[in-house]
């Protein structure tokens, strides 16, 4: 019983996700999470703290991308071209 209230609870978390980014103004927010969250760049840094922090905003950009993708594991701009 507790397993459906789980899957339910990240299908609801995954359709607002969806909700949020269906739009123009979250497909600007989410093209910026891109440009910021290393979607298309290296996050290596000589710095090993550095390269860990973004490695870090890159996880959550991709976390943003698998919640948008029906499957959750396609494209990263759930399926927009982004």
């Amino acid at each position: 019983m507790e397993r459906n209230a789980d899957s339910e609870a990240a299908r609801e978390l995954r359709q607002a996700y969806v909700r949020l980014f269906d739009c123009p103004d979250g497909r600007r927010v989410l093209e910026d999470l891109a440009g910021q969250g290393f979607a298309r760049a290296s996050t290596f840094d000589p710095d090993p703290c550095r390269a860990a922090f973004n490695q870090g905003r890159r996880s959550l950009y991709l976390r943003v991308g698998r919640m948008l993708d029906p499957d959750g594991f396609g494209p990263l701009d759930g399926g927009r071209g982004a």
